[in-house]
């Protein structure tokens, strides 16, 4: 994110509490019809985490549990805004089974993703220099919200909290 605009977009938002969202959106976008493309899938996903009380004011979360709710509000834009992220954030295709793996592994190691130092969270969530790679939390949850849905033959809009926390005790158990 730059400017809180995500990368490939033309918006970008965070749920930041329970009544509150923000959005960005970039001044220099000349494509109206993208934009708004944009903006609704961006209030779609951050008022599915407004649903689900994910925000920076009912934390802290655990990486997991964060990479769990990106992952499960980017589906949901997918699915229900038609959002562009399919080919971006959302799409965890590209990276094997076992990247994905190496990535919850790196993840589940964090423990509350407040106490990440300046830059790690960014690197994980947005961007990592090292490896040039893009959005390995939300790919990561996509993933794991993906597998879930399907073996549960639940649609997006029917995950609960209670899932996520299902979600969660069942990686934690895992070495």
């Amino acid at each position: 994110m730059t400017g809180g605009i995500v990368h490939g977009m033309f918006t970008g938002g965070y749920a930041y509490s329970p009544e509150i969202i923000s959005i960005s959106v970039d001044s220099m976008a000349t494509d109206l019809d993208e934009v708004r493309g944009d903006l609704r899938a961006t209030v779609f996903h951050e008022a599915y985490h407004l649903a689900h009380n994910y925000t920076s004011q009912t934390g802290p979360f655990t990486l997991l549990e964060t990479a769990l709710q990106e992952g499960a509000a980017t589906r949901f834009e997918i699915q229900y805004a038609n959002a562009r992220s399919k080919d971006l954030f959302g799409n965890y295709q590209q990276h094997s089974v076992a990247q994905l793996h190496e990535w919850l592994s790196i993840i589940k190691k964090v423990g509350n993703a407040r106490d990440m130092k300046k830059g790690e969270y960014a690197s994980v969530a947005f961007y990592d220099k090292a490896d040039d790679t893009r959005w390995k939390l939300y790919k990561t949850g996509t993933w794991l919200i993906d597998e879930y849905l399907a073996e549960h033959k639940l649609d997006i809009k029917d995950l609960t909290n209670d899932d996520i926390k299902e979600l969660i005790n069942a990686h934690n158990d895992k070495v």
